[in-house]
Parts: C-alpha cells; structure tokens; sequence
C-alpha cells in the first residue's frame, strides 16, 4: 500500500487543529517508505513556524495515537507513522547548508 492521498494529510492537520489549536504548523508532508527494518511505513514531516513548547510535544504524542488509529480503522493502513519535527528557521538552515556542500 504505497498510496498516499490528501486525505492522510488532511486527518493530521485536523487532529493538530483539535490537539494543538494554537501551534503555528506550516507544512504538513505525508510519505510512503520503508523503516530501517525495511517494512512499509508512513513517514509525516511538521514544520513549525517556532519550536513547540515541551506540553506541545505532550499532545502531539495524542494526535499522533489519534492518526494511527485512524490509519488502521478507517484506512486499514496498518504501516507506522514515523515523525519529524522542524522549524521554519531549521528548514532554512538545512536549505542554505545543503546548498553550501554543492
């Protein structure tokens, strides 16, 4: 099951808009890949506009329960979600070092 549609992405920011109504996400990115064991996972990429507060974290772990139950339920995706966090400023610093080495 390598299909991701909108709808994968569309349930995160819906469950971070109920859990964190207050976080400043500016990109949600949802992608299909294989862990280090080589089994199928999803892999859900956050970037903030600033870093999350510690409690931030704490109800991110709740949306992140929410999204797996929704997966196997109403998708019947039984893949794992694995997350990142970023800022904004860290995306662009990644961007300008990524740059620099080429």
């Amino acid at each position: 099951m390598d299909k991701i549609d909108e709808s994968y992405r569309e349930r995160f920011r819906e469950l971070m808009r109920q859990n964190l109504p207050h976080a400043k996400l500016d990109l949600v990115e949802v992608r299909a890949g294989e862990n280090f064991d080589g089994e199928p996972s999803l892999f859900v990429k956050l970037v903030f506009a600033a870093k999350p507060a510690d409690a931030d974290f704490r109800a991110l772990r709740a949306v992140l329960r929410a999204f797996r139950t929704w997966l196997a339920d109403e998708k019947a995706d039984k893949r794992f979600p694995y997350i990142e966090v970023s800022t904004r400023a860290e995306e662009r610093s990644a961007t300008a070092a990524s740059h620099d080495r080429s």
